[in-house]
């Protein structure tokens, strides 16, 4: 009765359709009340159905924005972000997760997920072709980690390791391998099963696979039996976490038995992996059926059943699989027709890789620049529904206030009411007024991340552009001059071409190298100098052998800043210092003396030397003092190093110099806190 009654009388100032909308909205307690029935419901139909699953995530999602609980609206975008995933979805996979990203510095006790978020981020820019970004979110992954939850580093450092290995660097990539392995132990300890043998599975399976592609196959087959004899295991654990177990295992031993020409253990595996690996595995099950036939002979099975084998259309690894399949099986047949339309094929697999990549990363610049453009016009009209509010509530003072001349205590109370009324909205209005300005800065800064992001991306896709030719023009240049052993001069030429194509190549690489430098997405930690320059040398490790030269350092100090940029720095020095050098033994030196509020870092070696005249040229970039026939290199790595220090506010010069004799670095790094 009241509410009809509330109704008339705003129905005489023309404001019953908005009263009315504003008495049927529902209230917060109800919202809540909503949320955690369905949240009860939820669990009863997580990984059960999966379409049910989809339509409570989404209400769930949409709940908690409108009850605006940031740490709710976290989860639900990241649990939307993976079921979208699962459907190969990947714009909208990537839109929720880009949201979910948002929350996270809301989040005053993050959880468990948002470490997950950061690595399935990096994932999803690798399944686009955008490495660098991708690598980039497994870093901050495994920073997350690091500070609350050490067990879960193997995660973020296994993509780290998978990045290497892409680039064919398997070394380092079973190197970070290794790294992952104490925290599977620890997950053991802890007595999570399933996440202890997932791990275990992987960490072993990947580094089997990574020697195997070193030509160290003894060594693969110690790794080998370790899963081997983990097998039964497997079996125990409860139905959901076994199926998703023996998905992954039987994969997995399947295509390390084929390479180890374990052939029976493969014919196995192969039964089991048909009985047990998941609908959406069967591709790569039937790649390994027709690489299994043909490894053991058995060609006529296998030339029958080749052309009809069927790959997902955005499974670009695989295709590359089938087709170099083909490319043996057409040279064993000396089918030069086939051959050569299976070679054609590769490239243009590659060209359509590459348009795939690039439109990919469009949408996902899309995605980012509505979700913008949402968060505008939400606040636009946020805006607008205030303004909206204040009418009715001023058109509603003005009835009150009619009313009030019909009796004289009501009108006294009406007045005292409407004046302490007006004394609070005009607080609010200056409140609001302030809000709006800073929303506006806020909005700017925004504006100004994205333009450099999206330079960024620009800049990025430029380098992947010329990655895919130069890669093509390398890959044929070496094949004609398989196919031409017999014609010198030709060698000459085809030799001439490929070395081009390489410097090319490294030239974009060092490019990106210099790119990345901008990128402020790392966080500073504190960092023992001494571990960076270890990490570096692990990783030269061959360069520096091949050259029988020394690298020794002491009394580095601990210093907060980004560690990946700083791994580049002592890169940079450490490996331009041993190939401008002329001694048989090249040797550098690093120390550290502190000066007042700086650290001063020197990196000594017993090089070529630098004339005075060329001391600031070497920071140019692209400045080199030599030709690439007397020395290899882009003329961009100085330049790179100099740029990222004076990011971190600190600075780089040559303290000294004899030609013939060596040079000596200074960088000056701030002592921080």
């Amino acid at each position: 009765m009241y509410r009809l009654c509330l109704i008339l009388i705003l129905s005489t100032l023309g404001l019953e359709s908005q009263a009315f909308f504003k008495l049927k909205q529902p209230t917060r307690d109800q919202l809540l009340h909503e949320y955690e029935e369905l949240i009860v419901d939820y669990e009863q139909v997580y990984r059960q159905d999966e379409k049910l699953e989809m339509d409570y995530a989404l209400r769930l999602y949409t709940l908690s924005v409108e009850l605006d609980i940031d740490s709710a609206t976290f989860v639900h975008a990241y649990e939307l972000s993976n079921l979208y995933y699962d459907l190969d979805s990947i714009s909208k996979s990537f839109e929720y997760a880009y949201i979910a990203e948002s929350y996270i510095d809301s989040l005053t006790d993050p959880p468990e997920s948002v470490g997950f978020l950061l690595n399935n981020m990096g994932t999803l820019y690798n399944y686009i072709g955008d490495y660098q970004t991708g690598l980039q979110y497994f870093y901050r992954s495994l920073d997350f980690y690091q500070k609350h939850l050490p067990a879960y580093q193997s995660y973020p450092l296994g993509n780290i390791a998978e990045y290497h290995a892409y680039f064919e660097d398997y070394e380092t990539a079973i190197e970070y391998i290794d790294r992952t392995r104490v925290y599977t132990e620890q997950l053991q300890e802890q007595e999570d099963a399933y996440e202890y043998y997932y791990n275990h599975i992987y960490d072993e399976g990947k580094t089997a696979e990574w020697l195997i592609a070193q030509n160290q196959s003894e060594k693969a087959e110690k790794h080998y039996e370790v899963l081997l004899s983990i097998e039964d295991s497997l079996y125990d654990e409860e139905p959901y976490d076994r199926s998703y177990l023996l998905d992954a295992y039987y994969q997995g031993m399947l295509d390390l038995a084929i390479s180890l020409e374990r052939y029976e253990d493969a014919r196995r595996f192969l039964d089991l992996a048909h009985e047990h690996v998941f609908e959406v595995s069967r591709h790569r099950i039937n790649y390994l059926e027709m690489k299994y036939l043909f490894e053991v002979g058995r060609f006529e099975e296998f030339y029958q059943s080749i052309e009809d084998l069927s790959v997902k259309e955005e499974d670009f690894l695989l295709q590359s699989h089938v087709l170099d399949l083909k490319v043996r099986a057409y040279e064993r047949l000396s089918d030069k027709t086939r051959l050569i339309e299976s070679l054609e094929a590769k490239n243009e697999l590659q060209k359509k890789r590459l348009k795939f990549y690039q439109n990919n990363q469009q949408d996902f610049l899309d995605i980012r620049l509505a979700l913008s453009q949402k968060e505008q016009e939400l606040a636009q009209l946020q805006q607008e529904n205030e303004i909206s509010d204040l009418r009715i509530r001023n058109q509603g003072y003005q009835l009150l206030l009619v009313l009030s001349l019909l009796s004289l205590a009501i009108s006294s109370v009406a007045y005292l009411y409407i004046n302490r009324r007006k004394r609070l909205q005009y607080a609010t209005s200056l409140e609001k007024e302030v809000e709006l300005k800073t929303r506006s800065l806020n909005k700017l800064n925004q504006d100004l991340s994205q333009k450099n992001e999206e330079l960024r991306q620009f800049n990025y896709m430029v380098a992947h552009d010329l990655k895919e030719p130069i890669r093509s023009i390398v890959g044929f240049t070496k094949l004609l001059r398989l196919k031409t052993q017999d014609q010198k001069e030709l060698q000459t030429y085809t030799g001439i071409i490929e070395k081009s194509g390489m410097q090319l190549s490294n030239l974009v690489a060092d490019i990106q190298m210099y790119q990345s430098s901008e990128s402020d997405e790392e966080t500073a930690v504190s960092t023992p100098l001494k571990d960076v320059v270890e990490e570096v040398k692990s990783t030269l490790s061959t360069f520096i052998s091949e050259r029988n030269a020394a690298v020794s350092y002491h009394n580095l100090p601990t210093v907060t800043l980004q560690r990946s940029m700083m791994f580049i720095v002592f890169q940079n020095l450490i490996e331009n210092g041993i190939k401008y050098n002329e001694s048989n033994t090249p040797a550098i030196s690093i120390w550290s003396e502190k000066v007042g509020a700086e650290y001063h870092i020197y990196v000594k070696d017993n090089g070529i030397g630098i004339d005075d005249d060329y001391h600031d040229m070497v920071f140019q970039m692209f400045q080199r003092l030599h030709t690439r026939s007397e020395y290899a290199g882009s003329g961009i790595g100085l330049s790179t190093t100099k740029k990222i220090l004076r990011k971190m506010g600190a600075q780089i010069r040559i303290l000294d110099s004899v030609v013939g004799q060596g040079t000596t670095f200074e960088i000056v790094l701030p002592v921080g806190e």
